[in-house]
């Protein structure tokens, strides 16, 4: 919980190794408290980008939660 009732931390990473999701979140351990851990982590080879060259937040809201 990020002090946002109903609201998670999310995480959406361009892994440039063949870094898995579990030693992502080793590395997350050891520089992290709990609380500021992502609760999702979603590995992509890219970030979407609009039509001007900004990340599209749209297009992380649907990779993060499927909506």
């Amino acid at each position: 919980d990020d002090g946002v009732r109903g609201q998670e931390i999310g995480a959406v990473i361009v892994a440039e190794s063949q870094m898995t999701a579990v030693q992502i979140r080793q590395k997350f351990s050891q520089h992290l408290d709990e609380r500021e851990r992502p609760k999702r982590l979603v590995l992509v080879d890219k970030l979407p980008l609009n039509d001007r060259g900004k990340f599209d937040k749209e297009a992380l809201k649907v990779i993060l939660c499927g909506n």
